[in-house]
């Protein structure tokens, strides 16, 4: 199934939290589903962890419970959905198995503890928090909850015995896409779902000579604070650091034609690299970037050893797109028919794409012009040319020309979201 993202819209009373020493943007825990695992020790340790499990697969059942008595019978759509997240279930859960049985005696009580404290967080989390405030995107969110959540984060937290091996925490993510896609919005709940602070620097004010230099700095800074907060915590809690339009800051030199500059952008690049490198070891901290164009990133800064995680979020697809819209609609208690708004919408596109981030302003912009909108409102609307598709033909095809030249770029464990 496509990659895609549903995003649910913030709520102004829930703000990221800040951690210790970050005067920025930051986050928390989330909630969780399941299925069954093979049980591999006889010990109350491995039953009780077996027993969280069948609760997650309960909630699964529960939801579809739900979609069929709103809709007859669930969407195919909703169904494949489920299915993806009781199958990325199984696998966490047999993750879980798989860490407590190296650990040993006094050990896997201890790491029990560990882990039952990050399943609590997942399932204590909001509705509008962690992988919560994204519906869709199962396939991704699992496998960031398997592999960066619980083989890095988690495992990190645990106290090592047997043959438990030191653990490879990426030190950099990257999310590329179209504009309005949710890059943003899935680096805060990564954040949230795995358990860590985030903080996002505002680039805006930086549009002066030396803005590179000035962005570096403060990412050295972060970097340190990052490394402080670890060592301050008793849970051993890292910290991602989201750098949104990080082109801007690793462009390739050759962007630019005045030597002087493509000089100093060389500098850069080498800087970050530098920096960037065993961040995750030294420092504490994964970089997650996020761009809107990422062939004006450095190949050097691609390179696969150097950045394995590169996930490409596609615009939504029209059914999606319909999704979000009655999603929206319903926050605010609004009953119409999506089916004919979405074909005024379909009309409108003329070989563009709309994004989620396009949908949630279009509900928003509608509401704001009347109070309780009718059917026939948002249709106006869209006829008299208030809402534009963000998302351009030309846009699309630098998508998926950097996506597909980067198939063979990417570390073996993150092939699958090639």
């Amino acid at each position: 199934m496509r990659i895609l993202s549903l995003i649910r819209p913030f709520n102004p009373a829930n703000k990221i939290q800040t951690p210790p020493n970050f005067n920025s943007n930051m986050s928390v825990p989330l909630s969780f589903k399941g299925d069954s695992f093979e049980k591999s020790n006889d010990s109350k340790i491995f039953e009780d962890l077996e027993r969280q499990q069948r609760k997650e697969l309960y909630k699964i059942l529960a939801e579809i419970k739900e979609e069929k008595k709103r809709t007859d019978s669930p969407s195919i759509y909703m169904l494949d959905l489920f299915n993806d997240h009781l199958d990325s279930i199984n696998k966490q859960y047999k993750k879980l198995n798989e860490m407590l049985s190296r650990s040993s005696g006094t050990n896997q009580s201890q790491n029990y503890a560990i882990i039952v404290k990050y399943l609590e967080g997942r399932a204590n989390m909001a509705a509008d928090k962690g992988f919560n405030r994204i519906v869709g995107s199962e396939k991704l969110k699992g496998k960031l909850r398997e592999s960066f959540c619980m083989d890095t984060i988690l495992n990190d937290k645990l106290i090592k015995s047997g043959d438990m091996k030191d653990v490879n925490v990426p030190d950099m993510i990257l999310f590329y896409g179209p504009t309005g896609t949710g890059k943003t919005t899935f680096a805060i709940a990564l954040g949230e779902e795995a358990q860590t602070y985030t903080v996002i620097p505002d680039w805006n004010k930086f549009h002066a000579v030396n803005a590179n230099n000035k962005k570096m700095e403060i990412i050295k800074d972060l970097m340190q604070r990052a490394l402080e907060n670890y060592n301050n915590s008793s849970d051993k809690k890292r910290t991602i650091i989201v750098l949104n339009e990080v082109d801007s800051l690793i462009s390739s030199p050759d962007n630019y034609l005045n030597p002087v500059k493509k000089a100093e952008q060389e500098q850069t690049v080498k800087e970050f690299i530098q920096l960037a490198q065993n961040c995750a070891k030294d420092y504490k901290c994964t970089l997650f970037l996020t761009t809107n164009e990422p062939q004006r990133i450095d190949k050097r800064i691609l390179d696969k050893e150097i950045m394995p995680v590169k996930i490409g979020i596609e615009p939504s697809s029209n059914e999606l797109l319909e999704e979000i819209l009655k999603k929206k609609l319903s926050y605010h208690n609004i009953t119409v028919d999506t089916n004919k708004i979405m074909e005024a919408l379909i009309q409108n596109q003329n070989g563009a794409r709309y994004s989620n981030s396009d949908i949630e302003s279009f509900v928003n912009s509608v509401i704001q012009e009347t109070n309780q909108p009718k059917e026939a409102d948002f249709i106006e609307f869209i006829e008299d040319g208030c809402i534009f598709p963000g998302i351009s033909p030309k846009n699309m095809k630098y998508f998926y020309e950097f996506k597909n030249s980067q198939k063979e770029n990417i570390g073996k464990e993150w092939k699958e979201l090639a």
